[in-house]
Parts: structure tokens; sequence; C-alpha cells
């Protein structure tokens, strides 16, 4: 598929059509993001992300904000993938897409659902406590009644942990 792609970026090069050009510099991203080479990844969807800017492509750029906002969950940069993830929903709101605008809220209640975990393994069961809280106000915005499950649980789980009922090792070994 890159080998593909590679052909394409040089035809839309040489006709000059940024926006194809941008899109398959887009593509390029998600091969690399697939294959887990995130730094590869993240210089394709930065020169993706400033050509579709210069186009004025404002779904492709948000498109690329919240692919940049799941590859730092991955790699567990959770600051900067909120920061992502909310620049993604700016502009999915901007543009009315009801579709992206419901899957990127859902993406930003599974990173806060993600966040609470480690803060629950750290040890910082008040953070997490109110982490998860908004994620159940997030889920509950959208009636995603899986990720108000998961957070609840998660919630009873720093509940008991607080309360004595349970370790915080025995919360890592369920969640791995």
């Amino acid at each position: 598929a890159l080998g593909h792609y590679n052909k394409s970026q040089k035809i839309f090069k040489e006709i000059r059509d940024k926006y194809g050009y941008g899109e398959t510099l887009h593509q390029m991203a998600n091969i690399h993001f697939l294959k887990k080479k995130y730094d590869s990844a993240a210089k394709y969807y930065k020169k993706s992300l400033e050509i579709l800017k210069e186009v004025a492509s404002k779904k492709g750029v948000a498109e690329i904000y919240f692919q940049m906002g799941v590859m730092s969950t991955k790699e567990k940069h959770f600051q900067e993938s909120l920061e992502h993830f909310n620049q993604s929903l700016n502009i999915f709101r901007e543009i009315s897409d009801i579709a992206n605008i419901t899957n990127t809220i859902r993406t930003l209640g599974d990173t806060y659902n993600e966040i609470a975990k480690k803060q629950i393994g750290d040890n910082k069961i008040r953070s997490a406590k109110e982490t998860l809280k908004g994620a159940i106000n997030i889920f509950t915005q959208i009636g995603d009644k899986d990720g108000i499950e998961e957070a609840n649980f998660l919630l009873e789980d720093a509940t008991e942990i607080e309360g004595g009922k349970k370790t915080v090792d025995e919360f890592k070994s369920a969640w791995g």
C-alpha cells in the first residue's frame, strides 16, 4: 500500500494537487500508525496537517487531529491526546459533522477511562474518581451505555481501593 501511495504522492505533486497530496500523506501516516511506527506516523500526520490547513480542508484537519489523539493515547501521552481530541471536536462541531462529533466524544470518554486506570495504578484515587465522573458525564451526553458501564466499574474499583476493600495490585491484575 505504501508503494502505491508513494506513486500517487508523486503524481499529486506533479499536477500540483495539494489536497490530494495532503490526503495521501494522511493515509501513509495511518499505515505507519497501524504498523506501530509512531515516530514515522507522527511525521506524516504533521506534514499532512500542514498541507490540509493550507488548502482549508477542515474535515481533513479534524480527522488528522483525531488520529493524532488516538496515537497519543496508545503511547500513553494523555495530555497530548486530550488536546488533539479537543482540537478535532471543535472543528467537527464547526462543520456540523454529527457522526464524527459523536465518535470523538466517545473516544474522549475512553481516554478519560484510560487516564483513570493509570491514576488508580499510581494510587491517585481521588484524581481517578474525578476523571471517571467526567467520563460518565461525557458518555451520558451521547447515551453510550457501554462507556457509562465501564466508567462505573472503574469508579467502583477506585471506591473499593479507597475504602480498603481492594488493593491497587488487585486492580492492576484485573485490568491488565
